[in-house]
């Protein structure tokens, strides 16, 4: 039997839940000790996604756990990219994943709202997992998430 988390694994960055219109940032993903990362988010309900009405998933990395020292990942950083939730009908259940080839220690989601008109996202049901893959050296210890600082 191939097992395909023998090399690699999964920590959940975002447990499930409606953000709502909230800005959010998700655990950080420590990659340290791995070749290889991806961020996989579960989108489930939304309601109020427009035009005027968005919310960015935004891949962001560092090498501090300081908060304030993320930055967008570039996007030659990234294998694909992550949506902007603009169509609450399209987007919804859906699954989305990215891979990342960058050199920063830690990477993380930012969930980040814009309404033209406040109060118009009245739903964002949203879960991340980070994966880690290709690790330097066997066996595989996982990180737990870590919070920024």
């Amino acid at each position: 039997m191939k097992d395909i988390t023998f090399d690699r694994g999964a920590v959940q960055l975002l447990a499930p839940a409606d953000i709502k219109n909230t800005d959010t940032v998700t655990s950080l993903l420590d990659i340290q000790g791995f070749e290889g990362a991806g961020i996989i988010v579960n989108v489930g309900a939304l309601a109020g996604h427009t035009a005027g009405a968005t919310t960015a998933l935004i891949v962001e990395e560092s090498d501090s756990t300081d908060g304030n020292s993320f930055t967008p990942v570039a996007p030659a950083d990234l294998i694909g990219s992550l949506p902007t939730l603009d169509n609450a009908t399209a987007d919804a259940n859906q699954l989305y994943s990215v891979g990342y080839r960058g050199t920063k220690r830690y990477i993380r989601v930012n969930i980040d709202h814009t309404e033209a008109t406040p109060g118009t996202i009245t739903a964002t049901t949203i879960g991340v997992i980070g994966v880690l893959g290709f690790p330097r050296h066997m066996p595989v210890s996982l990180p737990d998430p870590v919070t920024a600082t």
